[in-house]
C-alpha cells in the first residue's frame, strides 16, 4: 500500500470525466465528484480548483497522466 506523490499513472476511463478527443498536454483537475479526476475545472460556488497533473496520452478511454499536484489552488466564491 502506498501513495503516489509524483509520477506517471494511468487513470481508468470510469474515473476521469469530460475527456476531450485530444488530451495531450491538457491539465487534469480534482473533480467535484468524489474519487474522480476531470478535464473541466470546477466552476461552482464553494468549489476548489486544483490541477493534479497533465495528460500525456489517451488509450481506449483510459488516460496516462503525469501526476504532480499543484501546491496552490483557489476556492470559487460568489
Amino acid at each position: 500500500t502506498g501513495v503516489l506523490m509524483e509520477g506517471f499513472v494511468r487513470i481508468a476511463s470510469t474515473e476521469i470525466l469530460n475527456v476531450p478527443l485530444q488530451v495531450d498536454g491538457l491539465p487534469v483537475y480534482v473533480s467535484t465528484t468524489a474519487g474522480h479526476f476531470d478535464f473541466t475545472a470546477p466552476s461552482g460556488n464553494n468549489n476548489f480548483v486544483r490541477v493534479v497533473g497533465y495528460a500525456i496520452d489517451a488509450d481506449g478511454g483510459d488516460v496516462l497522466i503525469y501526476f504532480n499536484p499543484s501546491k496552490t489552488w483557489i476556492e470559487i466564491t460568489a
